[in-house]
C-alpha cells in the first residue's frame, strides 16, 4: 500500500502506471552521492559497512535486486 501525493495534471500518468502493472524503476541512483554525502555530513553514515546498510533501506536497493540489468548489474556480479 502506497500514498501518492502530485497534482491534478499529471494524476492521469499514474493512473497509466498503475493500471498497466509496469515496474516503476528507481532514479535515485542520478543523485545517490548528492543524498549519500548529506548522511555523511549528518553523521548518519560514517564508514563503507554504514553505506552499504543505508544503501539497503532504499528503493532503489530494492529494485537493483529485482531487476539488476535496468541499473547495469549483471548475473553474475548480482551474488
Amino acid at each position: 500500500e502506497a500514498t501518492l501525493i502530485t497534482s491534478h495534471d499529471a494524476l492521469a500518468r499514474y493512473l497509466d502506471k498503475l493500471v498497466r502493472a509496469v515496474p516503476i524503476e528507481s532514479n535515485f541512483i542520478k543523485q545517490l552521492a548528492d543524498h549519500l554525502n548529506a548522511e555523511v555530513v549528518g553523521g548518519t553514515v560514517t564508514n563503507i559497512e554504514e553505506a552499504a546498510s543505508w544503501l539497503t533501506y532504499t528503493y532503489l536497493h530494492v529494485r537493483m535486486l529485482r531487476n539488476p540489468l535496468a541499473y547495469g548489474i549483471s548475473a553474475d556480479q548480482k551474488n
